[in-house]
């Protein structure tokens, strides 16, 4: 009762008469009202928020405006304070986590406040449920604070060396999480904005995997052991080596799931990095009940979720490909619409969003070749009014990619004026272009470029073949020999470059010559 009277008095005196909570039912106020707009996409710039509160003239550099957005910067903040935790969508990890933060943040402002007897005894109960867990970004401040009060302000020298102990042994996996998540860090920004394969990348990361084998033996905590095994994953991934590449995801698995609560978001991640080599292996049967795994972990619309829904469309084409099911592009088809249909896949961004509008041009083709049952390229509903020309000013960021997402957008353009019959001077102009390109940008020594180089050697053969598809099958047979001979060597930021398999790309290409 104590440790309750002294945070009532501190409540007293400091707490606010008003809770500012956004979106309340009852409430007329303006925040509310620009809360409402935003949230049903009424209003989506600064202008259109200054004209309607404001009048016609209003500008978003307005006094007024800019005071009452700035208000509504603090309303929105605090409404996060009040976030319905019972909702089945929170993991029981999530909510602890959640109330974790929001107790030390109040632990916090009664030190502060000099309250130290309720803060300490508070702090000790957070503690508990922060080693279950295992928060250490919190067991290292709380034990700190605990430390240093009982040795400076209670003179417990019991509770004083117990917490030292345990201060010293959170800060070294403390330490090891650092250094793990550093390791995965490091290996994930050569990947964010291009997706061509570093092999540099691959040794950096079996170096440094050493480090963390050593310090696995002492640390075993939910964040080190995801760094540790995302960067196992990424020296085998990009050697190719799926078959180790599922053994890792095993270990991972079955790692996060002997703990005695649910990380959903890591167990998904390596879910998703099961299905690629999954994929690559040519096990589609196991690949997709290891899909519908991974989507029964997400909610709809997250990231997650559209990450794992790129790769369903991935292995729509390589169904395609390599099996009977030419069916499968009708699948490709409705997953298409499932994903375009949500209200989150608006606010998609640069390579998340320009993946599907990629998709989109590639199921564009496969009708246009009629291997899609009941599908036409002048359906609106599919296709829209799709255009070439304007598919390509979609993909911006995919344009700019100098290794990577910009060689399917030249393949698939080429491709596409074969299907439409363009004229052959403008053919020629384009098949030059990449020629040129790939000579550039991507040297011989990229080892992942490999099957790319080579479909577009073959490309460079129709003009000189006259436009004639026996004649080009004859002068490209050695050179879809070798393409065909050599796997898709694909880590997860370049699969995407492959989006339909080469060899059924390359029968598009025959089948629409002369």
């Amino acid at each position: 009762m104590d440790v309750l009277a002294q945070v009532v008095q501190v409540l007293s005196r400091y707490k606010r008469q008003n809770i500012d909570v956004l979106d309340n039912d009852d409430s007329t106020s303006r925040f509310t009202e620009f809360y409402r707009l935003i949230k049903e996409g009424r209003i989506k710039t600064d202008e259109e928020a200054a004209v309607h509160f404001y009048g016609a003239k209003a500008k978003p550099t307005d006094s007024k405006y800019r005071f009452f957005k700035s208000q509504f910067k603090d309303r929105l903040l605090n409404t996060l304070y009040f976030i319905d935790t019972d909702n089945p969508q929170f993991t029981d990890f999530q909510k602890a986590y959640y109330h974790a933060q929001h107790q030390w943040g109040a632990i916090n402002l009664l030190y502060r406040r000099n309250i130290i007897y309720a803060a300490d005894n508070l702090a000790e109960r957070l503690l508990t449920v922060s080693m279950e867990y295992e928060f250490t970004d919190l067991c290292v401040p709380i034990l700190e604070r605990l430390k240093s009060n009982h040795a400076t302000q209670i003179g417990n020298k019991k509770k004083y060396e117990e917490f030292k102990k345990l201060f010293w042994h959170y800060k070294a996996v403390w330490d090891a999480e650092h250094i793990a998540r550093e390791a995965f860090e490091e290996i994930r920004i050569e990947y964010v904005k291009t997706t061509s394969v570093r092999p540099e990348t691959s040794l950096k990361a079996q170096t440094v995997l050493y480090k963390l084998e050593e310090l696995k033996e002492v640390c075993d905590s939910i964040v080190f052991l995801f760094n540790f095994y995302i960067v196992k994953e990424a020296v085998y991934s990009a050697k190719n080596d799926w078959k180790n590449v599922l053994i890792v995801c095993d270990e991972a698995l079955a790692a996060f799931y002997a703990k005695p609560f649910t990380m959903k978001n890591y167990i998904a991640i390596f879910i998703n990095q099961k299905v690629i080599a999954l994929m690559m292996l040519h096990q589609y049967e196991a690949c997709e009940q290891t899909l519908e795994a991974a989507l029964e972990l997400q909610e709809e619309g997250n990231s997650n979720w559209f990450k794992t829904m790129e790769k369903r469309m991935l292995l729509v084409f390589r169904k395609a490909a390599y099996t009977v099911r030419k069916d499968s592009f009708g699948e490709g088809y409705a997953l298409l619409k499932q994903v375009k249909n949500l209200k989150e896949f608006k606010n998609l961004k640069d390579h998340s969003a320009e993946i599907w509008k990629l998709f989109e041009a590639y199921l564009y083709l496969i009708a246009m070749l009629d291997k899609t049952p009941n599908l036409d390229i002048s359906n609106k509903e599919a296709f829209g009014s799709f255009r070439l020309n304007k598919f390509l000013n979609d993909v911006p960021t995919f344009a700019q990619d100098k290794k990577g997402m910009n060689l399917p957008i030249y393949i698939l353009q080429i491709v596409l004026m074969i299907s439409e019959k363009k004229m052959r001077a403008a053919l020629i102009d384009r098949i030059e272009t990449i020629e040129k390109y790939i000579l550039r940008y991507v040297p011989k020594t990229d080892i992942g470029a490999y099957r790319t180089n080579q479909f577009i050697k073959a490309l460079v053969e129709i003009p000189k073949s006259d436009f004639k598809s026996k004649i080009l099958a004859q002068r490209t047979k050695k050179i879809i020999a070798d393409l065909a001979s050599v796997p898709e060597n694909i880590i997860e930021a370049d699969y995407k470059v492959e989006v339909m398999p080469y060899e059924l790309l390359w029968e598009t290409v025959l089948s629409r010559l002369s």
